[in-house]
């Protein structure tokens, strides 16, 4: 039976042997099969090749001038997704974040200086915030303690977070270098960048979910954002040592290079493979026992926090309290369903939830293909592997396992659907 997580391949020996910089070997899971030991050397929208690296592998005579040739569609994901960035992070607004500190901040350009990428320039309309640590998570700034969004209290474009706690509703802001200038309603005033917490540029607007394919990658600094394309530069013993991306930032195509073993890791949404975290249910019920329903969370926790599961994140989240149910129209249908789940880390050690997964083919009942045993708060997250058959519709219900619904926060980590037949 296949894994629902993939897991990094053990390196091989000789691989100790070649330059620091060179891409760790990963597992590329593929919607119908697997590669052990490979990196990417391109992907781009109709396909993509890979090299072996594991030079002990039988497969891997001739692997530096026969490249395994793929197509993109067929990807699910390459690698593990880092844990999030530790320092100052651009938040996207498609979803993704860049690691990295603001250099100047104007009404059309946000250059930044990026751990891993240098120094970008970044089109304003692609950015939805900034966070200096990862203590402000990436909702924090528009949830209530419920998980709610409070009514907005004024047309400001801008909420300014200090690190004092103090809230500045703003008009415009303007960052260069170590001032911060603040137009708000009442004054026109500077303060230092070095006080500024966080801020977000209007409120946090959905990522783009288009049915369109996109390519999902993230780096060892925590980075992760959608790209057209990736392709090697350089190389070393068959081996990339430098890639060349091109980000794709609310319409806008961004170049950028890196070295080889900053790219951890890899996914293709809307091709074989769909994230849940990236789609909008066509139902989603939630009834809770103490206060108002909690909403559904994608792409944050349900407090606002960062979504990490005892160290594990993802590149599309779910953050669903129990009790709850949410549904999602599957097209085309798809053949098995992935995800790793746990109760949140802002729960401690409270919160237990029983897990289904419900899957709908066209008039007939719904059938349980998954339910899990009691999950509880600080325990591992639980791997989940269900085999759909084909299934038109998928429904994820969480149910409060012990008396009542307190903590009983649900993170799911790359929830996914694929596809295989037709392949």
């Amino acid at each position: 039976m296949r894994r629902a997580i993939v897991l990094c391949a053990l390196l091989a020996p000789a691989l100790g042997r070649l330059v620091a910089s060179a891409a760790a070997p990963q597992r590329l899971e593929l919607a119908a099969a697997d590669h052990d030991d490979v990196v990417p050397e391109t992907v781009g929208a109709e396909r993509s090749t890979w090299r072996i690296a594991n030079r002990q592998s039988p497969l891997a005579a001739g692997a530096a001038s026969t490249p395994i040739e793929i197509p993109t569609r067929e990807i699910v994901r390459w690698g593990e997704c880092p844990p999030w960035p530790t320092g100052p992070v651009v938040l996207l607004i498609d979803g993704g974040v860049i690691a990295g500190r603001i250099e100047s901040a104007a009404e059309h350009t946000i250059v930044i200086q990026s751990v891993s990428l240098g120094r970008l320039e970044l089109p304003a309309a692609a950015v939805r915030g900034f966070r200096d640590s990862p203590a402000t998570g990436p909702a924090m700034l528009a949830l209530r303690p419920d998980g709610s969004t409070p009514p907005r209290a004024s047309p400001s474009a801008a909420t300014v977070v200090l690190t004092n706690g103090d809230r500045i509703a703003a008009h415009t802001i303007a960052w260069q270098g170590d001032t911060l200038a603040v137009d708000a309603a009442a004054a026109a005033f500077t303060i230092p960048t070095r006080v500024v917490q966080a801020f977000d540029i209007a409120m946090p607007q959905p990522a783009d979910r288009a049915a369109s394919q996109q390519i999902l990658a993230a780096l060892g600094d925590g980075s992760r954002f959608v790209i057209s394309d990736l392709r090697s530069t350089a190389s070393e013993n068959g081996l990339p040592t430098r890639i060349a991306l091109t980000l794709h930032l609310k319409e806008q195509m961004l170049a950028a290079v890196c070295d080889a073993e900053d790219c951890v890791a890899l996914a293709v949404d809307g091709g074989s493979t769909r994230f849940l975290g990236r789609l909008e249910p066509a139902v989603y019920e939630q009834s809770s026992q103490f206060g108002p329903a909690w909403p559904l969370a994608r792409g944050h926790s349900l407090t606002g926090d960062w979504p990490a599961c005892r160290g594990d994140t993802g590149f599309a989240t779910l953050g669903i309290h129990a009790p709850a149910r949410v549904r999602y129209h599957l097209e085309p249908p798809a053949d098995r369903f992935e995800s790793l789940v746990a109760i949140d880390d802002s729960a401690g050690k409270g919160g237990s939830v029983v897990i289904r997964v419900m899957a709908h083919s066209g008039n007939a009942a719904p059938r349980e293909v998954f339910v899990s045993s009691v999950i509880r708060g600080s325990g591992p997250p639980l791997a989940i592997l269900a085999e759909l058959q084909a299934a038109t519709e998928i429904e994820l219900v969480v149910e409060s396992a012990d008396d009542s619904d307190i903590l009983d926060r649900t993170l799911w980590l790359d929830p996914r659907v694929i596809t295989t037949v037709g392949q």
